[in-house]
């Protein structure tokens, strides 16, 4: 399959396809369609094309990433929303948000904080990889060979596995094997079809709110006793801002007291930690992706892009402050996550086309500068 605008709306298509198969007792394909996209665009060279192989691990960490808002507590007196149409299990101990669930509690009780997935991993790192192999076995076992079934038959143009759950099932061993770093027959690779990558990526910021949209819709129809669908689509995928707390004041000193886009003084109490790349496009907490800013500038800012002098200061943040950032890492318990980040900004900035305007301050815009841009995300 080629990578032309043609090949990318066939696959658009078939992913409503897929969605609207409706053979599906959870939302485990919402999340891991969702996983797909954002690994397509962290995975981004520096010419912003895409990875033509995943693994399995890191699908895992990022369902892991996706479900982590939902398994918080809708309303005081309302039950942890259920994902699946098994009305019994709303979230069971043998699911994976069940997991999910219980190592979210166990480190926020031992923190006495609400911890974002990029602390939680570094509070708790061998809670993290006992969960990390929960959740990719049970991706193996189940969605993985499942995802590309339609009308019972296996369509196969989104990946391709070595396993499937017939009559080549992956072994539970094979797989601790392997987990365990130990010889196993296992192989965790899945391989992108031709042309999914590109689409993947350059239709992410249409894709990704179109599989929330749905997913939301599915939550509340599994749960419509419960939950009105007013707010629901921010509590699922909103930014939890209060859990960003622990590296405000490390952002403040990282940048000299200094709003990041206007370079003007903060006011201590008034400091706000921006997501460089928007949450709505690239929901990530790492610590490459967050800036102190001031009010006017983050409420200006909000969901756009930040113009290319914005990018090159960033970009060179992250080479020459980088032994500062892990520092911050260390001592905030968080994880730094440079190389998805600038994946993820490769894949956003060098497919834009050339009159697209970007936020430069404000009320100020800018068109983009595809040279420059190139050079500093490089």
């Amino acid at each position: 399959m080629a990578n032309g605008d043609g090949d990318a709306i066939v696959i658009v298509e078939r992913v409503l396809q897929l969605l609207d198969e409706g053979r599906f007792s959870a939302t485990y394909k919402h999340a891991l369609l969702t996983a797909l996209l954002d690994l397509c665009v962290e995975g981004a060279d520096a010419h912003g094309a895409p990875p033509q192989m995943l693994t399995t691990r890191q699908i895992a960490e990022k369902v892991i990433a996706v479900y982590w808002p939902h398994v918080r507590v809708w309303k005081v007196s309302a039950p942890l929303l259920r994902q699946m149409n098994d009305t019994r299990q709303i979230v069971g101990s043998d699911t994976i948000l069940g997991w999910i669930h219980a190592f979210r509690q166990r480190v926020e009780l031992a923190g006495g904080a609400t911890a974002p997935v990029v602390r939680a991993r570094a509070l708790d790192p061998v809670g993290w990889n006992e969960l990390l192999d929960k959740v990719e076995w049970r991706l193996i076992e189940m969605p993985l060979p499942k995802l590309q079934r339609v009308g019972g038959q296996d369509v196969g143009w989104l990946y391709r596995i070595g396993w499937n759950d017939h009559d080549a099932r992956a072994s539970r061993a094979a797989v601790r094997a392997y987990q365990r770093g130990q010889p196993s027959p296992f192989n965790n690779a899945v391989h992108l079809m031709p042309g999914v990558g590109m689409a993947f990526a350059r239709l992410h910021a249409v894709l990704r709110p179109f599989l929330q949209h749905h997913w939301a819709e599915k939550v509340a129809s599994l749960n419509a006793q419960e939950v009105p669908q007013a707010g629901l689509h921010e509590f699922l995928f909103g930014v939890e801002r209060s859990s960003l707390e622990p590296v405000r004041e490390g952002l403040m000193q990282l940048q000299a007291g200094k709003c990041f886009y206007c370079d003007g003084r903060l006011d201590r109490g008034a400091v706000h930690v921006d997501h460089f790349l928007p949450w709505a496009r690239h929901p990530d907490d790492a610590l490459a992706n967050l800036v102190a800013a001031d009010a006017v500038c983050n409420g200006d800012k909000r969901d756009f892009l930040a113009s290319t002098g914005h990018v090159e200061r960033w970009r060179e943040r992250m080479q020459t402050q980088h032994p500062l950032l892990e520092q911050m890492a260390t001592l905030a318990r968080w994880d730094v996550g440079a190389d998805r980040v600038l994946g993820a900004a490769r894949a956003m900035y060098l497919a834009l086309p050339g009159e697209t305007r970007l936020w430069a301050g404000r009320k100020r815009w800018e068109i983009l500068e595809n040279p420059r841009l190139q050079l500093a995300l490089a």
